[in-house]
């Protein structure tokens, strides 16, 4: 019986192919661990991760969906999102405000979002008559067609697929690439998803950031394989990420290597 990751709520599981949860945990890394291990116990291979998704076509969001966007729009011209609101949470609400239908990908990415957001619904001021409303949190949530938005597209008929770990990845350092001057570099991150590869994010920062930096990544609605951060007992962050990427690179994969000054693809 093979084992596999999925995110949820608030984290990630390990769980098994008829989806029962083996274990909960903070991090992905947490998760994957977990079925590896127990994966090597049964002397089986790893089974990847699990994502929720409905088949290709188009879709037509409740007027629910279009409400909650018009909201977010106007709470954004209102300067309510933050500074760390992404053009992406942009983007989405003027295209759910519009009403039109969207196509399994935009659903399938507001499946992801609402997973790994619904924590941000615990923060006061998240919902209307409390201190500090709307949070940030709330705008993006709206942005993405808000609770409407997430019953639609939890309630539309969803399949697991597995997406493998390893294949073709996207390298891309963090500091002064995806992130720049306090926000996320939009230009690389569209390259990247256009790719069609799955992100690892390589970066200099300390092991002993791990929790805040995956924070940073999740405010920034930015979806990654992998965290790869430099052991607290390095300092030649140039060494180690030439080491990561060299290292993926030998293992055969399809690899996009994205720096700070230029984006292309290198493979073995």
């Amino acid at each position: 019986m093979p084992y596999f990751i999925e995110q949820v709520s608030g984290g990630w599981n390990t769980v098994k192919d008829d989806g029962t949860v083996l274990g909960k945990h903070k991090t992905k890394q947490q998760a994957i661990d977990q079925m590896v291990a127990v994966s090597l116990a049964e002397k089986i291979a790893p089974g990847g991760e699990l994502k929720r998704a409905v088949e290709a076509g188009s879709y037509s969001p409740p007027a629910g969906v279009a409400v909650a966007a018009k909201r977010a729009l106007k709470w954004i011209s209102e300067g309510k999102a933050g500074q760390g609101f992404t053009n992406v949470g942009r983007r989405r609400a003027t295209q759910l405000a519009s009403g039109e239908a969207v196509s399994a990908d935009v659903v399938n990415r507001m499946i992801s979002y609402f997973a790994r957001h619904e924590v941000d619904k615990q923060a006061t001021g998240f919902n209307s008559g409390e201190d500090g409303y709307p949070t940030p949190g709330r705008v993006s949530w709206d942005a993405w067609g808000g609770d409407a938005g997430q019953s639609w597209v939890n309630g539309l008929d969803q399949s697991a697929s597995v997406r493998a770990l390893s294949g073709q990845v996207g390298i891309s350092d963090f500091d002064d690439t995806l992130f720049v001057s306090g926000g996320l570099n939009q230009r690389v991150y569209d390259w990247i998803d256009s790719q069609d590869v799955d992100l690892v994010v390589v970066t200099g920062r300390h092991e002993s950031l791990r929790d805040e930096t995956v924070s940073l990544l999740n405010k920034l609605d930015v979806e990654y394989e992998s965290l790869i951060m430099q052991p607290d007992d390095m300092q030649d962050s140039a060494k180690f990420k030439g080491d990561t990427a060299k290292r993926l690179l030998a293992d055969g994969l399809y690899v996009v290597i994205v720096t700070g000054k230029q984006i292309g693809r290198a493979h073995v």
